[in-house]
């Protein structure tokens, strides 16, 4: 090949390109497209329904706001985007390839088929090289003058050089290959258009994206603390991909449509592409080991935990931390623990460690001792006898092994590029920093020697209270922070001292700012807000501190406090400890705290003298685990906030009222640490100060703290109930606890409605005051330490004479549920607010089961076994009427008793009886009536299904088991709270009205005679939607068919007639999906709700 030759062509390219129509709308397209989608809220556009909610958007989304590398991103994401299809288009339209003749092939020029080929795509590239550089000027001039904070020049350089450039290479190559192949230009863009679309697609999650050219999966972000969050595994696939398609565009010369001008050069071309295909597999296969090294190595830390799973361990009393960094970014430490051994038999030393923390010596009372290492397990040549306490010494050293954390967390979890996802930003998952100048250690990555590991095979980890002191030696520029009290009288060096046991402690060093405020209990501003007489002011006899860290060039962010008025904070302070319910749910508890008239109660409020809120980089992400802990970044005493808190939305519109604003912007503040939220601070302060445990029942810690806090158990959603019993039906809460199969949330769920049994369970056989104040004297005598069920057990058994163990573990094993039928009143009286609830109940069921009605805690409830019947009679508040069933087959779980009202001046008779019933009460059976649910034989859907093009590949297409909500295109099922008919099961099908083509039918054989015709309908009484309802039934009565229109109103529910029609020996009812008529000016926004529950036919008596 010739340099000068290459040059000729390559500016015969670029020119040709330059004037081609196509280059020039990609330039405008990427000038005006991005800019206008990345800087205006039309990058809102996905999640919005209409104009004006576009409209009323910010500019731009906080999390481009907040990051300094979102901006640049955004921009090559979408430039390589309109790339792909602009450089496959140009290279499908080449005008030199296509216009040929018949002596092409013999034409004589100076130029080589090399010279040619490489010139064309070296004038092609230069082209889009130099319109990816304008655009990125661009955006780039636009970031600097609007969002000049989060302007970084080199994150548009690295995104160039690494994202842009190799889908370049990789489009260019890869287009002129397939051209060259195939001569076709209709085939052309069949090919490629498939290659593309499979490899940008299904090969983004694919062999862990490593096939995909835009790398849309792959974690690519940066991060102000620690840079970039995937620099080794996206630099190795951006490697492939450039190295692919360079050995394509080599490739692409072979079938040049001209004589080579030596016989050789087809061959000699085939070795040199070889080069770069060789060097590009070798980079996938160093890039797809590296996930499946991870995978290996977790297996084998899982093999290693099962060995040691079920032995008994020894108690690590206290445990100081001498920590010092050293040069390479590692930590060095000396852990000196007191150990005691509480079992009733001798028990061998051993402790779990991070992998990668190499230990130097292990000394015990002032002796060397030798030790073996199996992974994470340290297994000292020692024993400890009952009873004996021993001091032991453990000097190690190193970095962490990230794999190492969350082993009870799926493969496929672990690995799923959703990960720490928002929109099209991958942060990536680091769950434990250990670099120079920047570490966060967290109890998950095991940092220090600990005899509990942090896993569990069914996902409820067993806690260890041990009470830590941690001296940190550190750059003097740097800050270390941990829970506790911290001392930093010495310059680089900080310690940090906890009264009490701890279930792990965190470390943080870095180059943080800190920012520091006492918060007490205002009980002055506490009582206006509550409307009381004026006291005198109580100091707070335990105050906690509250520091805030973060780094020096984030302090932009806290410019919104300098401006709240000095006079304000005692309200905010106080409006945020009752957000985050600093003062528990006791409300007498609440009131007499802050006046100091009770002792503090670690048990009942926040339990820490400290609350310490730390700025960590946006890669750091914690896994969700089966226990209550709801907030994915609290750890006892603190809370890791997001960097620049980029995941949350912070956008507050202006005011012109100061104050209000001040308002909005601390609401959307404290909203982060509520419940559901990022942080929430609820679930650090519950909980945590006591672990009971139990190898038979490993979450009968949670199942406790459940039962004492009974609102967290409240399950009130038909779905969710729906689901729960579909899989309770034939599993007990162990079979779920080890199901793999079964999601997190489904888990959650069950798990939450079974405790809200357990918890009615303890006050029928306890008392719910009784049970409450066993417990809560229980944890205050086993503060910050892990005691064992059997204890808390034997207590109950001595004060109650109650076997709870017994209780637990039938609760815990029952794989059936029971099944109610349920019928009777309530009589409310006028003037008064209580209600007479007379009702009767059978249990269809093989297993016991539980009902119970809400009366303010004035019944506990009722045990009724399995084919047995009561009939009951009580009085009590008239909170409502229904009969709650909790674990049942009958969804939903609440039943709804009739009402009748009473007059004011008529005495009410208060007899309570609870008798025994038969089933005959029951089973009576009206011989003139023939009804058909939706889940009898007799009940058809007739639907016509749409031609949808994905059949033709095999893909069927799938429909869920319950709809919360109508479909537009088919009937779905759905269980309605507002009195749907069925048993136990109160179901029925419904859809959004169509054209009239889907249907259902309900059929039945009669003896021949007249009936009347009934559909039943739940009542929508209270509801929003429809006002009006027009269903179209056709009525067969065995000759001919009868069209009904049927017209309700809000008001109208249950059995509603149809009419009375002479049948001929069989029955049949057919409901379309037709909309009902609307006028252009009454016109609604979506079409009517149809639901098809149940139909009857009522005999008529001549």
């Amino acid at each position: 090949m010739s340099g000068d030759h290459i040059f000729i062509e390559t500016l015969y390219g670029f020119k040709c390109v330059g004037r081609n129509v196509i280059f020039r709308i990609f330039i405008v397209l990427g000038i005006v497209g991005i800019a206008l989608y990345v800087f205006t809220p039309l990058s809102a556009l996905p999640y919005v329904k209409s104009i004006n909610q576009l409209l009323k958007q910010p500019s731009m989304g906080w999390i481009s706001q907040a990051l300094p590398s979102s901006i640049p991103f955004t921009c090559a994401y979408l430039y390589n985007i309109l790339q792909l299809f602009f450089v496959t288009v140009l290279a499908i339209n080449d005008t030199r390839l296509f216009h040929l003749d018949a002596m092409m092939a013999l034409n004589v020029h100076p130029q080589g088929n090399s010279d040619i080929s490489v010139g064309n795509i070296f004038g092609k590239f230069l082209a889009f090289s130099m319109a990816n550089i304008l655009i990125f000027a661009f955006c780039g001039l636009l970031n600097l003058l609007f969002y000049p904070k989060v302007f970084n020049i080199g994150y548009y350089l690295f995104y160039w050089f690494t994202l842009n450039l190799p889908v370049l290479v990789f489009c260019l190559g890869i287009s002129t290959l397939v051209t060259r192949l195939t001569r076709n230009q209709g085939l052309n863009v069949i090919l490629l258009a498939v290659i593309l679309g499979v490899l940008t697609i299904p090969c983004s999650i694919w062999l862990n994206g490593v096939l995909d050219p835009l790398a849309a999966r792959i974690p690519n972000m940066f991060s102000d603390f620690t840079g970039h969050v995937n620099f080794g595994s996206y630099i190795l696939q951006r490697i492939f991909i450039l190295f692919f398609g360079i050995g394509l565009a080599i490739l692409a010369v072979i079938p040049y449509p001209r004589i080579h001008n030596n016989e050789r050069a087809k061959f000699r071309l085939a070795c040199v592409a070889l080069f770069p295909l060789l060097f590009a597999g070798g980079f996938a296969i160093i890039y797809s080991c590296g996930f499946q090294s991870i995978s290996d190595e977790r297996e084998a830390f899982r093999a290693v935990y099962s060995k040691f799973a079920q032995r008994k361990v020894l108690k690590i009393v206290d445990n100081q931390l001498y920590l010092k960094e050293t040069e390479n970014g590692g930590i060095s430490v000396t852990s000196r623990m007191r150990v005691e051994n509480r079992e009733n038999e001798a028990l061998p030393l051993f402790f779990y460690l991070n992998p990668r923390l190499v230990i130097s010596s292990i000394i015990m009372d002032g002796k060397t001792v030798t030790f073996q290492r199996d992974l994470q397990v340290v297994l000292v040549d020692k024993e400890l006898a009952s009873g004996e306490i021993t001091e032991v010494v453990v000097n190690y050293e190193g970095k962490i092994d990230n794999s190492f954390c969350f082993l009870d967390v799926s493969k496929e979890k672990y690995i799923s590029p959703m990960v720490n996802t928002i929109d099209i930003y991958r942060f990536g998952y680091t769950p434990a920093f250990c670099q120079k100048e920047y570490k966060l250690l967290t109890p998950e990555c095991v940092w220090y020697p600990v005899s509990v590991p942090p896993y569990d095979t069914f996902g409820f980890r067993r806690s260890m209270f041990t009470r830590y002191r941690l001296e940190v030696e550190h750059d003097p520029k740097l800050m270390a922070i941990s829970q506790g009290e911290a001392s930093r009288d010495t310059v680089g060096k900080t310690t940090f001292t906890l009264k009490h046991g701890m279930k792990g402690i965190t470390l943080c060093i870095g180059n943080y700012r800190k920012r520091e405020i006492v918060v007490g209990s205002d009980a002055l501003t506490m009582i206006q807000n509550l409307k009381k007489e004026m006291p005198d002011i109580v100091k707070d006899d335990y105050p906690t501190k509250v520091a805030l860290f973060y780094l020096p060039e984030h302090e932009f962010m806290l410019d919104f406090y300098d401006e709240i008025p000095k006079e304000k904070w005692s309200s905010i302070i106080e409006d945020a400890k009752s957000s985050i319910k600093f003062y528990g749910d006791n409300g007498d508890y609440f009131l007499k705290r802050i006046m100091n008239e009770v002792a503090f109660d670690p048990t009942l409020q926040y339990p820490y003298s400290w609350i310490t809120v730390v700025e960590v980089p946006c890669d750091f992400y914690v896994f969700p685990r089966r226990t209550l802990q709801e907030g994915e970044r609290v750890q006892e005493g603190m809370v890791f906030l997001p960097e620049k808190k980029f995941s949350e939305d912070v956008s507050v519109a202006s005011y012109n009222d100061k104050e209000l604003e001040i308002e909005f912007r601390l609401k959307r503040e404290f909203d982060q640490f509520r419940k559901g939220g990022s942080c929430d601070l609820k679930s650090t302060g519950k909980g945590n100060t006591s672990f009971i445990y139990s190898d038979e029942c490993p979450l009968i810690n949670d199942a406790l703290f459940l039962a004492f806090y009974p609102y967290l158990t409240w399950v009130n959603k038909e779905n969710i109930q729906y689901f729960v019993v579909d899989y309770m039906k034939n599993h007990s809460l162990e079979e779920a606890l080890s199901d793999t199969l079964l999601s997190p949330e489904l888990f959650d769920w069950i798990f939450r409605m079974k405790c809200a049994e357990l918890k009615t369970l303890l006050e029928i056989k306890i008392g719910e005051q009784e049970f409450h104040d066993a417990y809560h004297d229980f944890l205050k005598r086993h503060l910050f330490e892990e005691t064992t069920f059997e204890d808390f057990s034997q207590e109950i058994f001595a004060n109650f004479n109650v076997r709870l163990d017994s209780i637990v573990m039938n609760w815990f094993r029952m794989n059936q549920l029971p099944v109610f039928e349920i019928d009777g009143h309530t009589v409310f009286i006028k003037g008064k607010s209580d209600r007479v609830y007379d009702f009767r109940v059978f249990n269809w069921g093989k297993v016991p089961g539980i009902i119970n009605i809400n009366t303010n805690g004035k019944h506990p409830g009722w045990i009724i076994p399995p084919g047995e019947g009561r009939a009951i009679r009580t009085y009590g508040p008239a909170l409502n009427s229904n009969v709650s069933t909790y674990m049942s087959l009958n969804v939903p779980k609440d039943i709804e008793l009739s009402s009748e009202r009473g007059e004011a001046d008529i005495d009410m008779d208060t007899t309570k009886w609870f008798l025994p019933l038969d089933s005959t009460f029951f089973s009576i059976k009206n011989e003139n009536e023939f009804i058909v649910d939706n889940v009898d034989s007799g009940f058809t859907i007739l639907e016509t299904r749409k031609f949808n093009i994905a059949s033709l590949f095999g893909i069927v297409e799938t429909r869920a088991k319950y709809y919360e909500y109508p479909p537009y295109n088919h009937w779905g099922f759905t269980v309605d709270r507002n009195g749907g008919y069925g048993f136990p099961v109160k179901g029925a099908y419904f859809k959004r009205a169509g054209k009239g083509n889907q249907k259902v039918q309900w059929e039945t054989d009669l003896p021949e005679g007249a009936y009347e015709v009934f559909c039943y309908q739940p009542s929508r009484k209270n509801r929003g939607g429809d006002v009006q309802r027009e269903y179209y039934y056709s009525v067969f009565d065995g000759k001919k068919e009868h069209e009904v229109i049927l017209l309700m109103d809000k008001n109208d529910g249950g059995w509603i007639s149809l009419g009375v029609f002479d049948f001929q020996g069989r029955g049949r009812v057919t409901l379309s999906d037709k909309d009902q008529k609307h006028d252009s000016i009454d016109k609604h926004d979506s079409p009517q709700v149809i639901i098809a529950d149940a139909m009857k036919w009522v005999k008529v008596q001549q």
